[in-house]
This record gives C-alpha cells, sequence and structure tokens, in this order.
C-alpha cells in the first residue's frame, strides 16, 4: 500500500490555475478557490495572536548578552525599538501582510498536516522562508519559478540621503513657540493656516474653550509645501522646536544606530527566530525601512523634538490630550510628559473606530507599554471600547462626545434620480482599484457615480464622475448605494443614515473595516464577478445591529468635554 501524499499547492501568481485540487491562492480572495486570504479572513483570531506574540517575541531577543530593546536604548528605559516597525506595525506606512500570510499558512499546515508543498511565485523572499521551514519541518518542498524580475541596482544611501534633506528643508523655519499653558492638545496639520475653529479631528471643541494651546505636526500639503509658507504667527508647531543642535543630535543617533544595524544583520538569522525557524528572509524589508531608512531619520526628529518641549516649554499647564493612534511620536510624547509630570492627566483621544485588524492597537501580553500609553483613552464606540480593553487594562477608559461624529445626520434630496456613492480613500491604490472594476461593467453609466474624495487625498478618479467637496454637497443629490474601501471608518456615518452599504476589500490586505468582527452584516466585495452580484441586488430592508458601532454621546453641546474642562468652556 503505498503512501497518500498530503499537498498543498501555494499559487502565487496573478493569473489562476486551471483547476483548484489543492491548491492555495496567495494573492487573491476567491469563491472559486481556496485562498490564504479567506483563511485568514475565517481564523482572524487565531493569527492575529500569533502575529502579536511573534513581534513580542522578537523585543526579546538576545544580542550581545542583551535583550535586542535594550541594546537599541537611546537613553535609560527609552530604546528606538519603541518606535520602530515591530511595535508600531502600520499598513499605511508599510503594507507587512505577506507576514501574516506566512503566519496563517503555518497555522494551515499545522491543521491540515501536509507533508509536500509546491511554491508557484516568483517571490525570493517567500522561497528563501519555506527552504528554511520546510528543512526545519522536514516537509518536501517543491518551488516553480516564474519570472523572476532582476532586482533595479538602485543606490538606496543616495536616494535615502535626498529623502532626508528634503524633509529636513521643509520644516527649516527660524519661529520658536513660547511656554505652554492651560490645556494642551497636540494634533495635525490640518491644511490652512488659520485658528482652528472648525478642525476636523476635534470638530468645534477649540471654538468653544478659552484657555487652549494647541501644538501641530507640520504634514506638508499642495498649498503648504513647508512650514514656512504658515503666515499666522499665533499658530505653535512642534517642527518650530527645531534647530541646529536637534539636528546635530538626530545625526549622532542616525549613524550609532546604523553602526548596531551591522552587528543585527550579522546575526539577524539566530536573532528573528520563533520554534527553530528564522523569520528574517521576510522581516528584512521591514526592518530596513524602519531602522535604515528616512523613517530611521523621522522617529529620531519626533523623538528629539518631543523631549525638547515637553521638559523646556511645559510648565504651568492643566492637562495635556494628544489625537490617539499609536504613532512612534505619541510613544516618544507619553513617555516624557508621565517621566516629568507623575501626576498630571494625559488624555488620548481616539477620534476614529479601532478596527480588528489595525495592529497600531493591539501588543503582545509579553510587551509592556505602560510607560508609552496615556493615562486616560476616550474612545468613539463601545465596540472599540471591548476589542482594546484586553491590551490596555492598566488605562481609565473616559466616555466623551465623538467629536468627529458631531454633524452624524447626513442630508440628501430623495426627489431626485437616484446615484450610486463612491467614498474615497487617502491611498491613491485603493480608489483606483474600485474605478478599475466598476469600469468593466459596461452596463452601468457614468454619470450616475458621485466621488466625495478623501480629506488628504482630493483627487478625482474619474473625470465622468461628479466630485463632491464635502458631505454637505449630498444634500443636493439622492444616494442608493455607497460603495466605500474597507480602510474607511466613515462607513459607520452612512450606516446611521440608512444607506445600503457595499464594502470594497483589498486583496493586499486583511479586512480593515470597522465592521468587520462586528455583529453588523454588510456586503463585502473583492473582485468582478462579487461586485456585479452585490450591484444588482435589490436595497435590502437595512436591518443592520449598530448598538455596537454608535459614537458616544453624539451632542453638539459637548457636555462631558464641557464637564471635563469645567471653567475653560466659554460661558
Amino acid at each position: 500500500m503505498t503512501k497518500k501524499i498530503n499537498e498543498i499547492i501555494i499559487w502565487d501568481q496573478n493569473n489562476l490555475p486551471k483547476n483548484n485540487k489543492n491548491v492555495f491562492l496567495w494573492n487573491k480572495r476567491s469563491e472559486d478557490f481556496n485562498s490564504i486570504i479567506n483563511f485568514i479572513d475565517d481564523n482572524s483570531i487565531k493569527i492575529k495572536n500569533n502575529i502579536l506574540d511573534l513581534f513580542g517575541k522578537f523585543g526579546n531577543s538576545k544580542i550581545n548578552n542583551s535583550n535586542i530593546i535594550d541594546f537599541y536604548n537611546l537613553e535609560k528605559n527609552f530604546s528606538y525599538w519603541q518606535l520602530s516597525f515591530f511595535v508600531e506595525k502600520n499598513f499605511y506606512k508599510k503594507n507587512f501582510f505577506d507576514i501574516i500570510k506566512v503566519l496563517a499558512l503555518e497555522l494551515l499546515i499545522n491543521k491540515k498536516n501536509f507533508s509536500n508543498i509546491t511554491l508557484y511565485t516568483s517571490n525570493i523572499k517567500l522561497i528563501e522562508f519555506f527552504e528554511n521551514y520546510c528543512l526545519k519541518k522536514k516537509i518536501y518542498l517543491k518551488i516553480k519559478l516564474s519570472n523572476i524580475k532582476k532586482k533595479k541596482i538602485s543606490n538606496f544611501g543616495l536616494k535615502n540621503f535626498k529623502r532626508i534633506l528634503f524633509f529636513i528643508f521643509n520644516r527649516v523655519n527660524f519661529k520658536k513657540n513660547k511656554f505652554l499653558q492651560n490645556n494642551i492638545f497636540f494634533s495635525y496639520f490640518e491644511n490652512n493656516d488659520n485658528n482652528l475653529k472648525k478642525s476636523i479631528y476635534w470638530s468645534n471643541l477649540f471654538d468653544r474653550i478659552n484657555k487652549k494651546e494647541i501644538v501641530q505636526i507640520f504634514i506638508p500639503s499642495k498649498n503648504f509645501t513647508n512650514i514656512r509658507k504658515i503666515k499666522n504667527k499665533n499658530l505653535k508647531f512642534l517642527d518650530y522646536e527645531f534647530d541646529i543642535f536637534i539636528l546635530l543630535k538626530i545625526i549622532f543617533s542616525y549613524l550609532k544606530i546604523n553602526l548596531l544595524n551591522n552587528k543585527v544583520e550579522v546575526l539577524a538569522n539566530q536573532i528573528f527566530v520563533n520554534n527553530s525557524i528564522s523569520y528574517w528572509p521576510i522581516l528584512k524589508p521591514y526592518w530596513d525601512d524602519s531602522f535604515k531608512s528616512i523613517n530611521l531619520f523621522k522617529n529620531l526628529y519626533y523623538y528629539y523634538l518631543i523631549k525638547k518641549i515637553v521638559s523646556k516649554k511645559i510648565f504651568k499647564h492643566k492637562n495635556l490630550f494628544y489625537l490617539f493612534e499609536n504613532q512612534p511620536w505619541e510613544r516618544c510624547l507619553c513617555f516624557f510628559y508621565k517621566k516629568k509630570f507623575s501626576k498630571k492627566k494625559l488624555f488620548g483621544i481616539s477620534h476614529t473606530p479601532i478596527r480588528f485588524w489595525d495592529l497600531r492597537f493591539f501588543n503582545s501580553k509579553i510587551v509592556n507599554l505602560k510607560n508609552y500609553s496615556p493615562n486616560y483613552i476616550s474612545f468613539v464606540n463601545k465596540y472599540s471600547q471591548n476589542i482594546y480593553k484586553k491590551d490596555y487594562d492598566t488605562q481609565n477608559k473616559i466616555k466623551l462626545e465623538a467629536l468627529r461624529y458631531n454633524n452624524f445626520t447626513i442630508k440628501f434630496n430623495t426627489k431626485n434620480k437616484k446615484k450610486i456613492l463612491i467614498i474615497g480613500d487617502y491611498l491613491d491604490s485603493e480608489n483606483f482599484m474600485i474605478k478599475s472594476l466598476l469600469s468593466k461593467i459596461t452596463s452601468l453609466k457614468k454619470n450616475n457615480f458621485l466621488y466625495l474624495s478623501h480629506p488628504a487625498n482630493t483627487k478625482n478618479i474619474d473625470q465622468n464622475y461628479k466630485l463632491l467637496k464635502s458631505k454637505n454637497d449630498l444634500k443636493n443629490f439622492n444616494v442608493s448605494k455607497v460603495i466605500i474601501p474597507h480602510m474607511s471608518t466613515s462607513v459607520i456615518e452612512y450606516l446611521f443614515n440608512k444607506k445600503d452599504i457595499i464594502v470594497f476589500l483589498n486583496d493586499n490586505m486583511p479586512n480593515m473595516s470597522p465592521l468587520f468582527m462586528n455583529i453588523t452584516k454588510v456586503k463585502y466585495v473583492f473582485d468582478l464577478k462579487s461586485l456585479k452580484k452585490n450591484l444588482s441586488k435589490k436595497q435590502h430592508n437595512l436591518d443592520y445591529k449598530l448598538e455596537q458601532l454608535k459614537p458616544f454621546r453624539v451632542n453638539k453641546e459637548l457636555i462631558y468635554w464641557k464637564k471635563l474642562l469645567s471653567n475653560d468652556f466659554k460661558k
């Protein structure tokens, strides 16, 4: 009797295989084939915990008789590791879906006990990882190479140097912040130099309070390509702390970390190991991006600016608030602020719903980020609070009005002809993917589409689509369906305004929708077939279960903010 071969075929190709026997697609969702991405969607809790634990273990890896966190110390108790990709895990900056897929495939192999793997791919990093993996696991590996592109030789160092110079040029200025008193708010530049009476992130809060100091982080835009173009002398920017002494400190730390990197690269296959498997082949691009590219310079830039502004400019103040997204600069702010003001209140204000797969907000239980986290966290809704509860049990949860949703009701003109609304995303790739698939459905008339662009990406994706400047423009239109990218958190607004929702998934990412892993059921589409099917469906009865998603205390009077800030509110 011959031994049965338990085989899995991993298909990392743009085209589909001729049959689906033993095949798992690597880079596509599918209703007709098995797919690694489908497997991730169905096993998300286990896979998410696995990747968080993996990154947590890497932080305890040993090098030179020290763990890697201490190895990268910038000062006592503060390591550059806390600013790196392994803690941030930000899909917007560097898509690391390949790492998640590798962990998913490991789980699948363990479940099904495959003895043979056939890999159709041109991904050299994937090949390197599975050669090592199959050798350790005693699995027979067959590789079918296809169209391996020769890497263009590029001068990474020169390109990186130019990007750093450009970053510095956009932020060089000769202004200085005064001492910060009263209630302090750290926020992002909103592409205008007014006094922020109406804010994208804080709504009308700043117009309602008397005593406030708003420290913005400069982000170049079309109207303000560099910080010197801002003429309003009353505005405060974190970047105003930048000077020649800070630059020298950044350069010194940048060079020091690059020297440390040389030691790590030599030992990488021993450092980034779990269960005797080296993950270095698939981790290296992300490690390079965090520890060697312009992102190293940026992280050090914010580290030194925040250290300076907290130590030299903040003294007699009341409370400090900041936008809670778990970005590297936030961990710097929490560390230096809590170190200096042990009895002051530090509030992290989450301005959007937290999504299951937004790993910026989640960490392994073995990772202790108490010193890099706020004392109080305000969430947008009950769902965000519940999925986050286990990760930061040392923080106090405070319920405030969800400022972004103060204008929650959207007006529509139901008497006009029905239109399909497309919501734009920050990422061009998301928007053009939607356009590409819609253009293949010839029965759809392009003049039936409205396009509401993202505030930070105002380009129209098709000249035949009616471009809307803001949600206020919707009062002139009758919207029947809303097509929305999975990463967009504005989907909640249209659910509560009783619109038929179609959420567009991207095969390059897990399901990043704030509706994923929630009891609310919506239509998900990911290819032409699923799009056609859902567009042809009649509008359902809209029986959405929305209690978990409802923003906390939608109230234009800001009663709870008023209670927190007490005497600082205008009469």
